[in-house]
């Protein structure tokens, strides 16, 4: 409408990684990517005016709005803000700030005491919550069937004395697809092996630091998941010096050109021997 040129778009609206860790893009963060690409484009002259559709939406805090505030003392007139539903001052930057870094505890405290009553109730609350096996039906966890009975069948093979790889090419030959994915990884595995509360009935969840049990259908019997446990503790005392056990580590490859890794014999590991034999094996991934 004022005949700007439009040179750059700044949105953080995905989370990112902060010392390995994801975390979301929230305005209270001075580390948000686009944010701090905003103000080294700022800095590098790229534009005069940054226009926010409001004062939140630059930064709620002091602590995010300090390295915009230290900018625009820096380039004088050089830089403006101009906002859409607001009319932006200067001198009230820190005020503005602080009012929205309340706002964002008081958004925090509503979602903290409406979780932690639904939790309190017993109640699924969602996203993670949900594992595999199970289905959210009138905010509680019911049994899925077909996953259940893959959640059973992967606790059988895995005290059977089946590595993570022998159970990941079972089930991707079987043509069951894991849930949000095409193919099942080791992780999602070591994830369903390591769930106590298939034997026990109750996820546990932590928030705010307080501790909270959803109730959940039991899948497996407690004898099970022991035997699982025994085999867990079992794999630990297992011998992975790769360097000693496979003298031609990151010198064999694969005829389709992928570097293959030692893998100890899992017949090998169950017996307990000191020097594991394995084999060679490509690490593309499956197909």
């Amino acid at each position: 409408e004022r005949g700007y040129i439009v040179v750059g778009r700044y949105i953080d609206k995905d989370k990112y990684r902060v010392k390995g860790k994801l975390v979301q893009p929230s305005g209270s963060r001075k580390d948000r990517p686009a944010y701090v690409g905003l103000l080294a484009a700022a800095q590098r002259g790229e534009f005069e005016i940054i226009v926010a559709w409001k004062e939140d939406r630059l930064y709620r805090g002091m602590y995010a709005a300090v390295p915009l505030s230290e900018l625009l003392d820096e380039l004088g007139q050089r830089l403006q803000v101009e906002l859409v539903r607001e009319v932006f001052d200067r001198r009230m930057l820190g005020i503005k700030a602080a009012l929205g870094k309340i706002e964002v505890e008081n958004i925090r405290e509503r979602m903290i005491m409406g979780r932690s009553g639904r939790l309190e109730r017993g109640e699924v609350p969602g996203g993670d919550q949900v594992k595999y096996g199970y289905r959210k039906v009138n905010k509680h966890l019911e049994i899925e069937a077909q996953e259940a009975e893959i959640v059973r069948k992967v606790f059988g093979w895995y005290i059977a004395g089946d590595s993570g790889t022998e159970i990941r090419r079972k089930l991707n030959d079987s043509g069951v697809s894991p849930r949000g994915g095409k193919l099942w990884s080791k992780v999602t595995i070591g994830k369903i092996v390591t769930g106590e509360f298939y034997a026990t009935g109750n996820i546990m969840t932590t928030l705010d630091g307080v501790s909270y049990l959803v109730p959940c259908p039991v899948l497996i019997s407690e004898d099970t998941w022991q035997q699982a446990v025994a085999v867990r503790q079992s794999n630990k005392k297992i011998p992975r010096n790769i360097k000693r056990d496979y003298l031609c580590a990151n010198l064999v490859y694969c005829a389709c050109g992928w570097k293959c890794q030692g893998r100890p014999s899992s017949s090998n590991r169950r017996r307990g021997y000191e020097k594991v034999s394995g084999r060679y094996a490509c690490q593309k991934p499956y197909k």
